[in-house]
């Protein structure tokens, strides 16, 4: 049965991150200070599709307390993304409407999900996917830098 192989695979995956996933001590180069000078401006939230109870560990790990309003991974009951039920949530959170939002990632993944959700695609460069792919799936604008994601950002405000 497919079924019992992948739950079994998805075992041993989340017993092997589980040990490693507090390995990062800390994000890309200029990440933390480029969302630093983006949070007097914006309210921030973090979403991922790691598993909630990593995602909101790592966040206490490699962010100040309070930068992020909302954090979230993937949680029983709520599609993963690209589906647009977690970024719709976080909407209602804000108390914003889609268009309202930038939705910043750095896959493909996270443009579906920007687009699935009727919020701005901004993705980077250092992530996962390079800008070919980003572009190819509908990124409407790719920060090369940290530097480069804040002024994208705070022309969009």
């Amino acid at each position: 049965d497919d079924s019992a192989f992948v739950d079994k695979a998805l075992e041993i995956y989340n017993q092997k991150y589980e040990q490693t996933y507090m390995h990062t001590k800390e994000c890309y180069e200029g990440v933390p200070e480029a969302i630093e000078a983006l949070a007097p401006h914006f309210r921030l939230g973090m979403l991922s599709n790691k598993q909630d109870e990593f995602v909101l560990k790592l966040v206490k790990q490699l962010f100040r307390d309070g930068l992020f309003e909302i954090a979230h991974g993937t949680r029983d009951g709520i599609k993963p993304k690209p589906h647009p039920q977690a970024p719709l949530e976080f909407c209602e959170f804000f108390g914003l409407e889609p268009d309202e939002i930038a939705f910043v990632g750095d896959s493909d993944v996270d443009v579906l999900t920007a687009i699935n959700s009727g919020m701005a695609a901004v993705d980077v460069t250092w992530g996962y996917r390079d800008e070919e792919t980003l572009r190819r799936v509908g990124a409407q604008y790719i920060a090369h830098t940290p530097k480069e994601l804040v002024d994208i950002l705070m022309s969009l405000k």
